[in-house]
């Protein structure tokens, strides 16, 4: 029962961070979102059900457990294109570690990462990693090139330490950016995770501004800025 009351706290204030990126982009007609580290899509389909038809969420997604899922939850929204690939700072391939949740009844591998995970594991030792999956990997910019997109909106970004470095990776993207939700670091809990105020001051450097936090945990959070 605790635990299943920590998962509805945890969904309930997700969406509302989700009320909050569709009330900073609601004056966009045709509002494009991509959404990296979508899991079990339960963000993607709430963006799904609140944005007009002619709105576009790119969902990306690379462990395949998770991607299946994703597929299936998805598969009845217009508005939202799936990838299975990670995105990251280089174009290539590399090896995820696949997470697991020893106390959780799903199949979701929440908090897989391209990162070996570090303090994470003395945090939440019912988070376990036992094997590794090879994943595309490509940088927005390239990502977008390719697919021909000119323009993101906004972000939802849940990459398990990789957020920033995969923002700086894309330079050309990220200048059309007005609101970024993400998830932070305060510790290495993936090795070589940009931290948290490292992170925030380079995306005030870029004109954001922090409107709203949410920092649960001593080592993690989640947090929203907005382009000024």
């Amino acid at each position: 029962m605790k635990v299943l009351n920590a998962i509805y706290r945890l969904l309930h204030k997700r969406q509302i961070f989700v009320n909050d990126v569709l009330k900073y982009i609601n004056h966009i007609d045709s509002p494009i979102i991509l959404e990296a580290g979508a899991a079990d899509g339960s963000d993607t389909l709430q963006f799904a059900k609140q944005l007009p038809s002619q709105a576009v969420i790119y969902a990306f997604e690379p462990v395949q457990q998770n991607f299946e899922h994703l597929k299936d939850v998805v598969k009845n929204r217009s508005n939202v294109r799936v990838f299975r690939m990670a995105l990251g700072d280089h174009d290539g391939k590399m090896r995820m570690n696949i997470s697991r949740n020893i106390e959780a009844d799903d199949n979701i591998a929440s908090s897989s990462s391209l990162l070996k995970p570090k303090t994470l594991s003395s945090s939440h030792p019912q988070i376990v990693f036992e094997k590794q999956e090879e994943v595309d990997v490509r940088t927005i910019d390239s990502w977008a090139a390719e697919n021909k997109v000119t323009r993101i909106d906004a972000m939802w970004l849940d990459m398990q330490g990789l957020e920033c470095a995969t923002l700086q990776a894309s330079p050309v993207i990220m200048k059309t950016v007005q609101v970024l939700y993400t998830e932070v670091n305060f510790e290495e809990t993936y090795e070589g995770c940009i931290l948290y105020d490292e992170y925030r001051d380079w995306l005030y450097s870029l004109g954001f501004k922090l409107v709203k936090s949410e920092f649960r945990w001593k080592e993690q959070g989640n947090a929203l800025f907005v382009r000024q």
